[in-house]
């Protein structure tokens, strides 16, 4: 059994309450507020405590023996700790019985892009498939190898992925994946061990289409949603996380998607990520950084702008029209070198017979 303790996560505001140990404080930082009764006793915080402060209105009790004492109300959290408290929520309300599954497993292990819809996911060795306690969803999922997480236990991740991908759609399995291996969960050998656990689950068919597309240097759910609905619509782009150079040669700047138009001209998106990110202005900076040193602007888009009829499908196809369509990725030298579609200023692409332009048109 594997014992991990994920650092990384932004933490949730915690209670400003001098009755809080610094060991339950930091156990409930890790929780997204969401701690039991049992995790209280261990922590030094006595049952006459808690009852004295739901009493006084300063601790919100969710359900029997399960406390948020977070300092803030669910709907001022991220996305990703939403989803991370609805699962700490249903696992601390079953206590030591309870494993995490699925979607829920990929979350407590810090996989980005998990859907807020579905309710949590868990399994025990005594309730099977019965309806679960309270918004959780019980499974007669094996467990199989079992890890501890921020004292939480869950499924190892390949076996998680198996559980999941197959009840998402594509679209999202490709966020998952890409992000399972961008935040170290995962590594690249073991996505032949995600297909094999997955082979002859219900639906595991629907998300075949992925696997050419999966790509761990894509940081953010929304560079995976955005590649899949290009590729979807044959829009495919021919190069991501690509480095921006100087005059010097010195990478200054990644852009997160690269388009080369057949005319030998090409432009840079740009996906709001701020969800996704600790720095607040982390992406105009670079924005700022990337039109500068290549002369291009940058096309920027939201989650909102999303999708295979959103606008920035539309805005693409448009450009590919105009340029003479778009210059498909060297899947030998995409797998080889990360860095094959730059060279220093200006910008080009080794699948490109023609030197691209200082910038785009249209």
């Amino acid at each position: 059994m594997a014992t991990t303790i994920r650092t990384g996560e932004q933490q949730v505001p915690i209670l400003a309450d001098r009755a809080l140990t610094e060991t339950a404080r930091a156990m409930a930082a890790r929780q997204c507020g969401i701690v039991s009764t049992r995790q209280l006793d261990a922590a030094g915080v006595g049952r006459s405590t808690r009852t004295t402060r739901v009493r006084a209105g300063r601790w919100v009790r969710l359900c029997r023996g399960v406390y948020d004492l977070a300092a803030c109300a669910p709907a001022d959290l991220t996305h990703e700790q939403r989803t991370r408290r609805a699962a700490f929520v249903a696992l601390v309300t079953y206590g030591d019985r309870a494993i995490a599954v699925g979607l829920t497993a990929l979350t407590i292990h810090g996989v980005w892009g998990v859907p807020m819809r579905e309710p949590p996911q868990i399994t025990t060795s005594d309730i099977g498939g019965r309806a679960g306690r309270g918004s959780a969803r019980c499974r007669r999922f094996e467990p199989g190898e079992v890890w501890t997480v921020d004292g939480l236990r869950v499924v190892e991740p390949c076996l998680a992925l198996a559980q999941a991908l197959p009840e998402v759609a594509p679209r999202t399995a490709l966020g998952l994946l890409d992000s399972a291996l961008h935040r170290g969960v995962i590594t690249e050998a073991d996505l032949v061990r995600v297909r094999a656990l997955m082979r002859g689950r219900r639906w595991c068919r629907r998300v075949a289409v992925i696997w050419d597309l999966v790509d761990g240097r894509r940081e953010s759910p929304l560079e995976s949603w955005a590649y899949f609905d290009l590729t979807a619509e044959g829009l495919e782009p021919t190069g991501i996380q690509v480095p921006v150079r100087d005059e010097q040669g010195v990478a200054r700047a990644r852009a997160d998607i690269a388009l080369v138009f057949r005319d030998g001209s090409h432009r840079f998106l740009e996906l709001d990520g701020r969800e996704w990110h600790d720095q607040p202005g982390v992406d105009d900076a670079r924005d700022n950084t990337i039109a500068v040193l290549d002369g291009t602007p940058v096309l920027r888009y939201g989650s909102a702008a999303l999708g295979r009829e959103g606008r920035m499908v539309h805005d693409v196809r448009t450009l590919a029209i105009a340029h003479g369509g778009i210059v498909p990725p060297d899947r030998r030298l995409h797998s080889v070198d990360p860095e094959a579609f730059v060279s220093p200023r200006p910008f080009s692409t080794r699948s490109s017979s023609r030197a691209p332009s200082a910038g785009v048109q249209g």
